[in-house]
């Protein structure tokens, strides 16, 4: 959920990453490693302000997993549990 809300806010600022002028149209090709370059220093900043709350769901789903295990340990196997890709996707 948080890779795709990252994607999301770097798919938005893409346009503002670019150079407003392209030197492209002038024949000249831009530079893909500046462009390469500036889009990794916003997705570091994103990821490092977000980094508490990825944390925090990290260690959520950590937890759930241990509650699932627990719970297939105290009810064995005889339960007929649809895998979650089937639920959500």
């Amino acid at each position: 959920m948080i890779d795709r809300q990252i994607t999301r806010c770097m798919t938005a600022l893409i346009p503002q990453l670019q150079p407003r002028q392209s030197g492209y149209r002038r024949g000249r090709a831009p530079d893909a490693s500046a462009f390469l370059e500036r889009y990794r220093s916003h997705l570091a900043g994103l990821t490092a302000e977000r980094q508490p709350e990825i944390d925090a769901l990290s260690r959520k789903l950590a937890r759930q997993d241990l509650a699932i295990a627990r719970f297939l340990e105290r009810h064995g196997g005889c339960l007929d549990l649809q895998p979650l890709s089937t639920l959500y996707f």
